[in-house]
């Protein structure tokens, strides 16, 4: 009788899993010396990102109502390296996503990605996952994985499922976590699957014919049709979703089969409707199998729930963060009246413990995606890949410390978790409230940290007057310890006087502005026509982030504004109806009236079109962007900037120098450039914050070594390793910007003495 070959290995980490959380497990292990196996059951790695499903990444900036919290770290790598591919305004344009992230995987030599391998056997030893067992299609052949160390990154805890872990699905009851957003008792409900699609426009007529299959949708009463979609369509739409009320697992098939009927009457529907507009256009691509958004979530030692992220909760073991809002999708789907979805918002970024990411009764399995332990409620905003990513490394570095001590998943972030964080710190990643405190990094200890020049804050030129409306709101970062002087340009186009008064007040976090008690108040009058308005604050304050309301007495008072990224700073616009994000619902903010932070969402497509800020002056002067900043263990702006930037009047090359008072021996270098964490998604082109052409440069006495010389840059975290070499001073040269940029910025420099 004829049997399957087979093959066995052996590893130190294994992976199941290749979406975006499984690739970043096995880089963040394979990275730092554990031989990994990631296992793919798919040709393709990507996950919903692949170039078989074709969905944007997304993630904890949700489209710029976050400030600063685009992912970084390895996830920052990947999804950067996928926005290179895309081209036009599509953002769906992945069609080379998959090939952009094996390009990544291939070139690390203790990594092994192994496709289109279905693991059905798990076998344990005790408490541990001892191999799992799988068939690849492509083959026959049977496979055995043996490790000491694995992770569930597939989506479906299918791995902890075979493995007898606890699980939950479906809704839990408003009262198991005291959640408002859950239902009054526990529903075998989700939130269902997306096919997509990607359409073009040809150079003649592309009529199409709806398949009998396909349901007619004219005069159904559900919310494509009520509500009916704009054209043309160049990427399909999520709303194209079914599955809520059926198993997304056990049903998978008879979803797809559905979906698959809904995007080609969805179509059909759009060319009927649209006839002139869209006579030429076709589809091009079907997503070969539907996004998938919920089914288990297997049950950790902590479950993450919707008071946690209100509440911005944080703890000890924090290894990663999100910041979709809890974007919980009607179970009806397509076939529903109502809105698809519902965005729950919260004041800003929330943690994701460790804890959340392993399995409670496995000792070795370890979870990064949407199988991790939150409810329905919380997997709302921490299922966006972007998120996972984090997770993902995040797992990737634990499986290191596990494995070199044989402990188990609980141990390990018991023990370990300060070591984690710093290795996710030194990787470029964040961690909200976390810090940098790297016993290997020579910087801190430097003797002086100096710049050829440094900017000052300011509010540059007027570039369009924009009216003050109900209110908007000034956010600067103060540093001198004392804030005299707000100058701001205004314009009065009334015939009389009208008063302009300025709060001076604390701010709570960076997208809430709302009130809090005044430090000080001014009232000023303007008189008619153009003028300058000076608010003599005089106040004594710490450094940190300090917020001024502006309100007038009539709102066609016109401000004075600039397009400029002045990083650090944040605008806020007043609502009064409190009705500022459409079909959504604010949670732990004051509702209405209330002050939301302004962003530009254009900037996904136009990342160099900021939003409008005042044209502000202060004094004394601000030195936000001091050459110091670079050591302060933080690597993007939070209430503080954060940040080097040279002066912007001065042409490049700048220069940042590191000194010490004896030459010390590096191996090292890493930087952290400004690739404008700001930005909801990688830019596709370089942006005009980062360097694209440096050198390091160390010098020992007047001897000096280029150490590295780098041309057209587009990482935001640069690593140098380097001959050990005596430094006495680092120079890090930025000669050009991206895209025109005028300055060189820096967050972060690390240097490590040789291990």
């Amino acid at each position: 009788m004829r049997t399957s070959p087979e093959e066995n290995l052996e590893a130190d980490f294994c992976v199941i899993g290749g979406g975006i959380a499984g690739v970043c497990a096995a880089l963040a292990a394979a990275r730092q010396g554990l031989r990994t196996v990631l296992i793919q059951n798919r040709s393709l790695l990507g996950g919903n990102a692949s170039s078989e499903i074709r969905q944007h990444i997304g993630g904890a900036s949700f489209m710029g109502h976050y400030p600063d919290a685009r992912e970084g770290g390895i996830t920052d790598e990947v999804w950067s390296a996928v926005r290179r591919k895309c081209y036009g305004n599509n953002l769906n344009d992945f069609a080379e996503s998959s090939t952009a992230i094996l390009d990544i995987c291939w070139k690390e030599p203790l990594l092994q990605v192994i496709f289109n391998t279905h693991i059905d056997v798990v076998k344990k030893s005790g408490n541990r996952i001892a191999e799992v067992q799988g068939t690849q299609s492509s083959t026959g052949k049977r496979l055995t994985v043996r490790a000491g160390q694995f992770a569930d990154c597939t989506g479906d805890a299918h791995v902890a499922y075979l493995a007898g872990c606890r699980y939950m699905s479906g809704q839990e009851g408003r009262h198991d976590f005291n959640e408002s957003l859950a239902p009054e008792e526990p529903q075998q409900l989700t939130m269902g699957n997306t096919l997509l699609f990607q359409s073009e426009t040809l150079d003649r007529p592309a009529p199409y014919e709806k398949p009998e299959w396909a349901p007619d949708l004219k005069g159904r009463d559900i919310y494509w049709t009520i509500h009916p979609p704009k054209a043309p369509m160049r990427h399909g739409s999520w709303v194209f979703e079914y599955g809520g009320k059926l198993d997304t697992i056990g049903d998978a098939e008879k979803i797809h089969a559905e979906l698959i009927k809904i995007v080609h009457a969805a179509w059909a529907d759009l060319k009927e409707r649209f006839p002139e507009e869209m006579a030429c256009d076709r589809l091009s691509f079907i997503s070969s199998l539907p996004g998938k958004r919920e089914s288990r979530r297997v049950i950790g030692d902590y479950v993450l729930t919707q008071g946690d992220i209100v509440t911005t909760q944080r703890f000890p073991d924090d290894v990663a963060y999100a910041g979709w809002s809890l974007d919980l999708h009607n179970p009806d789907g397509f076939y529903g009246k109502d809105r698809p979805t519902t965005f729950y918002f919260f004041p800003e970024i929330h943690s994701v413990p460790l804890r959340c990411l392993y399995a409670a009764d496995v000792e070795n399995l370890w979870l990064a995606g949407r199988d991790i332990s939150v409810t329905h409620v919380a997997l709302g905003g921490a299922r966006l890949m972007a998120s996972c990513g984090l997770q993902g490394e995040a797992i990737g570095i634990a499986a290191v410390r596990a494995q070199a001590r044989s402990w188990t998943c609980r141990e390990t972030a018991s023990t370990e978790i300060k070591s984690i964080q710093q290795q996710i710190l030194k990787n470029g990643g964040y961690i909200p409230g976390v810090a940098s405190s790297d016993d290997t990094d020579l910087v801190p200890n430097a003797r002086q940290i100096s710049a050829t020049s440094t900017a000052n804050l300011s509010g540059g030129e007027v570039e369009v007057w924009e009216p003050i409306g109900s209110g908007m709101g000034l956010a600067l970062p103060i540093t001198s310890g004392r804030w005299e002087t707000l100058q701001l340009p205004v314009e009065n186009p009334e015939s009389s006087p009208v008063t302009l008064t300025a709060s001076l007040q604390p701010i709570r976090v960076r997208r809430d502005f709302h009130e809090m008690p005044a430090i000080k108040e001014i009232t000023l009058t303007i008189p008619p026509g153009t003028s300058d308005a000076i608010f003599q604050f005089a106040t004594d304050l710490a450094p940190d982030l300090w917020k001024v309301l502006l309100t007038a007495s009539h709102e066609t008072l016109l401000l004075g504004q600039t397009k400029q990224r002045i990083t650090g700073t944040h605008v806020a616009d007043h609502y009064p109806d409190g009705k500022t994000l459409g079909p959504s619902n604010e949670l732990g903010m004051p509702d209405p009236p209330r002050w939301i932070r302004r962003f530009n969402h254009t900037r996904l497509n136009e990342p160099e079109v900021f939003h409008s800020t005042p044209a502000f002056r202060v004094t004394p002067e601000q030195h936000a962007y001091a050459a110091c900043n670079v050591a302060n263990g933080v690597n993007r702006p939070e209430r503080l900037p954060n940040l080097w930037a040279s002066d912007a009047a001065l042409p490049l090359p700048q220069s940042l120098f590191v000194d010490w008072s004896e030459a010390m021996e590096i191996s090292e270098i890493r930087i952290v450039f400004d690739s404008d964490i700001d930005l909801p998604m990688p830019p596709v082109e370089g942006i005009s914050t980062l360097a694209e052409d440096y050198e390091v440069i160390g010098w020992n006495g007047q001897t000096s070594t280029v150490l590295a010389s780098v041309r057209k840059n587009r990482n935001r975290l640069a690593i140098h390793k380097i001959a050990t070499t005596p430094v006495q001073r680092l120079e890090i040269r930025v000669s050009k910007a991206c895209n025109e940029g005028r300055q060189a910025r820096i967050f972060e420099v690390r240097c490590h003495k040789p291990s």
